[in-house]
């Protein structure tokens, strides 16, 4: 199509006031993610509960993070399959600190948060206020060598995109305990084969690949 033909294929149409700031709330609903864990945000209920359920209130802001993406129902299915009680557990570009605050709902001891997004922070901070767990999960700015004096961890949650985790693989490591696990996710299924690559170079155990549409998410086992 050249030029003039998308113009002449040009239309307008007159539409109503909207308030476009508010107006992604109707869109964001309660759900359900993983075995056990109900997400929602404050202007709506979470819905019939069972007693088992992990219920998080989560506004993200303009933060990434309301437990809806792929990437992050990836982890906490991961997550699932671990016994993280009383673990220490990192949570690295913690964004709307989704991941954090279901590490304590799922039983984690302390949980170490970072972003190097200052808006991701104080979101973060909000909703670990919201939901009442200050006293476990700790919020510091910055990436993952931010956190190391507070390592190791027995479990790093690494819900980034495949380049960084390319550039920071080795310091996700460093800062994971021996026997720990790593989650990474962020990555699109054709970005899988050079993060398999990763992993065999830094001599971590692919334990779990989990996929979902486009997305996949990686459990590591450091040796």
């Amino acid at each position: 199509m050249n030029v003039h033909q998308f113009i002449q294929r040009c239309s307008t149409r007159i539409v109503k006031d909207v308030d476009w700031a508010s107006q992604w709330k109707s869109f964001y609903k309660p759900t359900r993610i993983g075995q056990r864990f109900v997400v929602h945000p404050s202007w709506e209920d979470p819905g019939p509960l069972n007693p088992e359920d992990r219920v998080i209130l989560m506004d993200p802001g303009q933060a990434f993070g309301t437990g809806h993406h792929e990437s992050s129902r990836l982890c906490i299915e991961l997550m699932e399959m671990l016994d993280i009680d009383g673990w220490n557990v990192a949570d690295i570009g913690c964004g709307s600190g989704f991941l954090s605050i279901a590490a304590v709902r799922a039983g984690a001891d302390i949980v170490w948060a970072c972003d190097i997004d200052r808006i991701a922070v104080e979101t973060a901070g909000k909703n670990i206020r919201r939901n009442d767990v200050e006293d476990t999960v700790n919020l510091v700015p910055g990436s993952a060598l931010a956190l190391k004096p507070y390592g190791p961890f027995g479990l790093v949650f690494a819900n980034l995109l495949a380049d960084i985790l390319q550039d920071i693989g080795s310091q996700l490591k460093a800062i994971t305990s021996p026997g720990g696990y790593m989650i990474w996710s962020g990555i699109l299924n054709e970005q899988l084969p050079e993060l398999k690559s990763l992993s065999d170079l830094l001599e971590v155990e692919l334990q779990q690949v989990h996929q979902e549409n486009e997305w996949v998410a990686l459990l590591l086992r450091v040796p």
